[in-house]
């Protein structure tokens, strides 16, 4: 089954209509997800970047509230990282001149197998060399 871990770059792109294109493949895959055929999945720190972006993002509270009432519902799979690994994912951002957050997005998809998918091209061009990841946009 195939793996695919997201990041809030992803999720705002889609539910704020940002980029038609990501929206019609993130609909697909989340198709998939509910058909089983793959999974999502992503950090627990997930919504909470979400709702800081939408919070940020300008909308009127009925939109920035059904946007987050959609995502809310949508197949994803909340995992933690030890403090291990969190020790490793700081090392990595340091070699590679990104965020812990986007490095932990990443370092969880290819713990698991799976491959990163994000809307964010200064993190993919920085971590690229590390396999694993896919830039949508």
């Amino acid at each position: 089954m195939k793996i695919f871990v997201i990041d809030a770059s992803v999720v705002i792109a889609s539910l704020t209509d940002e980029n038609k294109k990501i929206k019609s493949y993130f609909g697909r895959l989340l198709k998939e997800a509910r058909a089983t055929k793959v999974k999502i999945f992503s950090l627990t720190l997930l919504p909470l970047e979400v709702a800081n972006v939408l919070r940020y993002k300008g909308l009127i509270n009925e939109k920035r509230d059904e946007a987050f009432k959609i995502f809310r519902q949508l197949p994803i799979i909340y995992q933690n990282l030890e403090l291990d690994e969190i020790s490793v994912v700081m090392k990595q951002s340091g070699e590679t001149d990104t965020s812990v957050y986007d490095c932990a997005y990443h370092y969880l998809a290819r713990e698991r197998g799976g491959t990163f998918l994000t809307c964010d091209n200064k993190y993919f061009q920085k971590a690229k060399k590390l396999g694993g990841i896919e830039f949508l946009g």
